[in-house]
């Protein structure tokens, strides 16, 4: 237990360092913002730590720590390609597993800034069934859920798309995100959406206006 803690720590100081310039283009975690800065190249590591509901514990599933490990690198300032593996450790069993991998690509199609800055989002996701991390929730969250027909697949293979929206006003930015997933084994749609309103001081609203000037 004490090596699965000192991992943790571990874990959580990295995230800590990648964190804040991760969030440099996008200021959110699960929500994106229109913002793209040429030649930006960043790593991101997101950890959760989960203890499981009494139902999960009953068959026999301990408190794990899940990981998504993210690439991602700006070749314009209209397009963003990342590149995600994830996986998960059980911390009481020790049983550790890679859990698949994303691809993601954001495109803003105006050159000129507009209200409500269009930007779209489409991601290609092969994961093993058994995944853990949690990104953001589309579909049931609540019955009546049934288990789609083809669920019984050895993968889940999906493409997300989003249509991001985003404004920047003087004290920060406001986004919201309408996300569509489609399963490729059986043709089935899940909705969802994400939102987000990010307050920036003025010290980093400063920063913020120096990083664009020197992207643009």
């Amino acid at each position: 237990m004490k090596v699965s803690i000192l991992g943790m720590l571990l874990a959580g100081a990295i995230m800590f360092l990648f964190t804040s310039s991760a969030l440099a283009d996008t200021g959110y975690l699960t929500t994106y913002s229109h913002h793209i800065y040429k030649g930006e190249l960043e790593l991101m590591i997101m950890t959760d730590l989960t203890s499981p509901s009494k139902t999960n514990q009953e068959e026999g599933q301990g408190q794990y720590l899940s990981q998504m490990w993210e690439l991602e690198y700006a070749p314009t300032d209209r397009l963003v390609l990342e590149f995600m593996v994830e996986g998960f450790r059980d911390l009481e069993t020790g049983v550790g597993r890679f859990t698949g991998f994303r691809y993601e690509a954001r495109f803003n199609p105006f050159v000129k800034k507009l209200p409500l800055n269009p930007t779209l989002y489409v991601e290609y996701e092969d994961l093993d069934l058994a995944t853990r991390y949690k990104m953001e929730v589309s579909g049931w969250v609540k019955p009546p859920y049934e288990a789609a027909a083809g669920s019984e697949a050895s993968r889940e293979r999906i493409i997300e798309t989003r249509l991001i929206l985003s404004h920047d006003n003087e004290w920060g930015n406001v986004a919201f995100n309408w996300i569509n997933e489609t399963d490729l084994h059986n043709g089935v749609t899940a909705f969802g959406y994400a939102a987000g309103l990010l307050y920036m001081t003025e010290g980093a609203q400063t920063e913020e206006n120096n990083e664009m000037a020197h992207h643009g």
